[in-house]
């Protein structure tokens, strides 16, 4: 949760291979229009990079 505007924060941590499985994929694409912050990550920087850009 992020207390600048609320949103929820949700991160798919992933190694440098993985891939979403179609569970996640479809997840996705339910959350896109929700006031969620949602991202897939590989790495610490990858998370904080979501969080700040974002």
């Amino acid at each position: 949760f992020r207390h600048s505007d609320g949103k929820m924060i949700l991160i798919e941590v992933k190694n440098e291979t993985g891939k979403l499985r179609e569970d996640q994929i479809k997840f996705q694409k339910f959350i896109e229009d929700k006031p969620v912050l949602y991202g897939v990550c590989r790495s610490v920087e990858d998370a904080i990079e979501l969080i700040e850009s974002s």
